[in-house]
């Protein structure tokens, strides 16, 4: 059995322009999707002190600005439910395309958490993936 990851997104990038990318669905899916992957994320510092090739930022940013649009999309459609069962539902079909969205920019699941936290702390790379995702927008 694999074991889920938290696709994280990067502190410091305006709320509204990062709604979407915390895609880790719990409890009320504003804090973002959870993904399958096979091997659990890498401790905070390991993630903090690697080295992304400018393709992975931009892939990164493309895939923040798609999962931000599948957030507003569930969003909307969880508010207006109130069925326990249906939310269920509706939390893994977002999971299920926001995981998609990022695989589809060639990206796994733990690259993007890798990325998300190495903004986190890194204001440098943090202030290059926001301007990936100006442009990608």
């Amino acid at each position: 059995m694999t074991k889920p990851a938290n696709i994280r997104t990067p502190l410091g990038i305006p709320a509204a322009l990062m709604l979407g990318a915390a895609i880790v669905v719990g409890a009320a899916f504003a804090t973002g999707v959870r993904a399958q992957t096979a091997a659990p994320s890498e401790p905070p510092a390991a993630a903090a002190a690697q080295k992304f090739s400018e393709q992975d930022l931009q892939s990164y940013a493309s895939a923040v600005v798609k999962v931000q649009d599948i957030s507003v999309k569930w969003q909307d459609k969880l508010r207006t439910t109130k069925d326990p069962a249906a939310t269920t539902e509706i939390q893994k079909k977002a999971e299920d395309e926001a995981v998609t969205a990022v695989k589809g920019e060639g990206l796994t699941v733990e690259k993007y958490n890798q990325i998300a936290l190495a903004t986190e702390t890194d204001a440098e790379l943090r202030n290059k993936v926001l301007d990936y995702v100006s442009k990608a927008k």
